[in-house]
């Protein structure tokens, strides 16, 4: 079991992985940490869906299903989750329209997470260094100067 990342001592129940090209990024987070940066965790936390579900129960568009691993529309809308790739393809219009109420008129362009800087331990400053290092590759200039400052702090409160 994974332990949350931004806070230490839950469980993560949630798993975000940012894509950019061929570089990958992941954090994992606990369900409270999650809700505390404005990701929905469940249905009732992001706007359109619930009302989307309440409008789309038991109709004959919300039965259809997915060719490819038989997901049900209902069942996403309902989870807020797809069951395959072809899902994308086969609910577009519907995941256009949830997409739409959730956020407004203007189209989604995703949202990028913060990556909590952690300060305590050993440990933790050479992750800190090897982090600093891939920042400033990848010229996150602003990133870098956070973990450069939490690395000064840390060698400034360990007793030598």
């Amino acid at each position: 079991m994974k332990v949350c990342e931004e806070c230490g001592c839950r469980v993560a129940t949630i798993h975000l992985m940012q894509i950019n090209g061929s570089d990958q990024k992941s954090v994992f987070l606990c369900e409270e940490c999650a809700r505390n940066q404005g990701i929905p965790v469940s249905a009732d936390d992001a706007p359109g869906v619930a009302a989307a579900l309440d409008d789309t129960t038991g109709s004959p568009k919300a039965e259809s299903e997915c060719p490819s691993c038989d997901t049900k529309l209902s069942d996403f809308i309902r989870t807020g989750r797809l069951g395959c790739p072809e899902c994308y393809l086969a609910f577009a219009p519907e995941i256009e329209t949830l997409q739409r109420e959730a956020r407004g008129l203007s189209p989604h362009a995703g949202k990028k997470y913060r990556t909590p800087v952690r300060e305590s331990g050993k440990d933790d400053l050479s992750t800190m260094r090897v982090e600093l290092a891939a920042a400033i590759n990848k010229e996150e200039f602003e990133r870098a100067a956070l973990l450069r400052d939490a690395i000064r702090r840390l060698y400034r409160t360990e007793p030598q």
